[in-house]
């Protein structure tokens, strides 16, 4: 995932009259300043924090077009998000779900883990990634732009040869492949259906509203920056989606996934942040 240190420097670089940094929400207690140096100081025990409890998660449920908002510290095991039901109701977004993802806490080797859960929503749980790697059928948004990425393997050519009747015959149109046997696309999804189909012709394919230095161009999306995202394909073979410092950044689809620190998650048009205690 993309971490917070990434997002802050893109805030506060495109952003230069808005404050430059999110709230300190779960920074520590800060000490008072020693006037005078003293052999003990140096056996100072640290400051008390809880240690017969789970440490408390804060999330921030994020403002329109704000990094602040309404703060919500987690004090049980698992937190459900839905539009009808569950801990934290939000029912003006008709793009989330009655029940739609959940945050939950486990025990694992004796350290407090959290993830976030998708439950089957309609529209999916979405993260903030810095960059992460394309899966056939994964979906993704860039801007305010859906997309599914689609891989297949290319046909194989050393099979045996048609027949004279067969190879007259009208064949079926099929994508160019690319090197290594594969070829892929990202695919445009609407709420019509499917959308612009776009083929990933080479090993590096730009994103974003730069005509003369992008490979796919979103004119149209209001979200995107010049050159918003990379997608590129690795020499193992699989592609990788890569945010270029845009400041809406990339969301990728997840079922779960677990989480130390700090994660952005959207569902339908609504934005978190959860920070969980080092």
């Amino acid at each position: 995932m993309e971490t917070e240190d990434d997002v802050r420097r893109v805030l506060q670089m495109l952003r230069p009259g808005a404050p430059g940094r999110l709230p300190a929400v779960a920074a520590p207690i800060a000490t008072a300043p020693t006037v005078t140096a003293s052999p003990a100081a140096a056996d100072c025990p640290p400051l008390f924090r809880p240690t017969l409890r789970p440490p408390t998660p804060i999330l921030t449920v994020c403002d329109d077009g704000e990094e602040d908002g309404e703060s919500i510290r987690i004090r049980k095991d698992c937190f459900a998000i839905g539009r009808t039901e569950g801990d934290l109701v939000l029912p003006n977004d008709a793009q989330i779900s009655g029940r739609h993802a959940e945050l939950r806490q486990a025990l694992v080797r004796g350290k407090y883990r959290w993830s976030l859960n998708d439950l089957q929503s309609t529209n999916g749980t979405y993260v903030r990634v810095g960059q992460a790697i394309l899966e056939h059928g994964q979906e993704f948004i860039i801007g305010c732009t859906r997309f599914r990425f689609e891989k297949q393997a290319a046909t194989d050519s050393a099979g045996p040869k048609a027949s004279s009747a067969a190879e007259q015959a009208t064949r079926f149109w099929q994508a160019p492949a690319a090197s290594g046997g594969q070829c892929a696309a990202i695919v445009e999804l609407t709420d019509a259906g499917q959308g612009a189909r776009f083929l990933l012709e080479g090993p590096e394919n730009w994103v974003g509203k730069d005509t003369a230095r992008c490979q796919i161009v979103m004119s149209k999306d209001p979200l995107v920056s010049p050159r918003h995202a990379r997608i590129h394909r690795q020499d193992d073979g699989r592609w990788v989606v890569e945010n270029n410092k845009s400041i809406n950044g990339v969301w990728l689809r997840v079922e779960q996934i677990s989480f130390k620190g700090t994660c952005r998650f959207m569902l339908g048009e609504q934005k978190f942040i959860i920070q969980t205690p080092q």
